[in-house]
């Protein structure tokens, strides 16, 4: 009785299975009986068009542009995100004043935020600084919020009864535990920027290397647009690979200590 039962569940687990992989072989080939690569360039030619853009100027000082906007947008969302988490898991006063309109505004995404940032900031470039700063800046908060959160009880107890004040608790313990957390909420911040600074410069931008991706695009220059995107792939894993480096040396140094 227990091996016809047994034997009936691996059946209707099997036919589960089946029915789910045949689901999918219907999705896949429905999706690709609408793409169409007739009109993708060769991959000689997408090289070509790259090594190229790679040697002219006007290609090189946007690729700077869009690195100045990640950077500026990216530190100043880290800089105030990181002292506002703090602020809030250390302050319940403060923690019930801001963390609701975070939370409110948290969820919009970039592309709704670009209307309010051409009406805020008559200069394009400002606009853009504004998106970058605020796609990092709610990974960041959002993820040290999160880190400090989950710090054992014990470790407050401990520090109370030892008299620690709050600075020290903060810099020396806080801190330290929260290193993982902030690195991970900085690495999120970095690619947000990246998200933010390409659509910005898609939309509102006069250059900058999305700019120059979506002109392409409206030339019908699919080489460019290829191009830009293996240059905009390249920067913000350059970006990623940076900013790696950096938390494992301060993650080394904390171990060390």
């Amino acid at each position: 009785m227990i091996n016809g039962k047994n034997m009936l569940n691996k059946n209707i687990n099997t036919f589960i299975i089946a029915t789910l992989f045949l689901l999918w072989i219907g999705l896949c080939l429905a999706l690709l009986s609408n793409i169409s690569i007739n009109n993708l360039p060769t991959l000689y030619s997408v090289c070509y068009r790259l090594i190229k853009d790679l040697y002219t100027i006007d290609y090189k000082i946007a690729m700077l542009q869009s690195l100045k906007r990640v950077f500026i947008g990216f530190v100043f969302g880290g800089i105030i995100a990181i002292p506002l988490a703090i602020l809030t898991t250390q302050y319940k006063k403060i923690k019930i004043i801001i963390l609701p309109l975070i939370e409110l505004l948290r969820p919009i995404p970039n592309v709704a935020w670009v209307p309010i940032s051409i009406i805020i900031f008559t200069n394009a470039n400002h606009s853009i600084y504004f998106l970058t700063f605020l796609s990092a800046f709610f990974p960041i908060f959002t993820g040290i919020k999160t880190g400090m959160e989950n710090i054992p009880y014990e470790y407050k107890v401990i520090a109370d009864n030892l008299g620690v004040n709050k600075a020290t608790y903060i810099l020396e313990i806080l801190l330290p535990y929260s290193l993982k957390s902030l690195f991970s909420s900085l690495h999120l911040g970095i690619n947000g920027s990246w998200l933010a600074v390409i659509m910005a410069e898609m939309i509102n931008g006069k250059d900058g290397i999305g700019y120059i991706t979506w002109k392409c695009y409206t030339l019908i220059d699919y080489e460019g647009v290829i191009s830009g995107m293996l240059v905009i792939g390249f920067l913000g894993s350059l970006s990623y690979i940076f900013l790696k480096s950096i938390s494992k040396s301060f993650i080394f140094i904390e171990k060390e200590k």
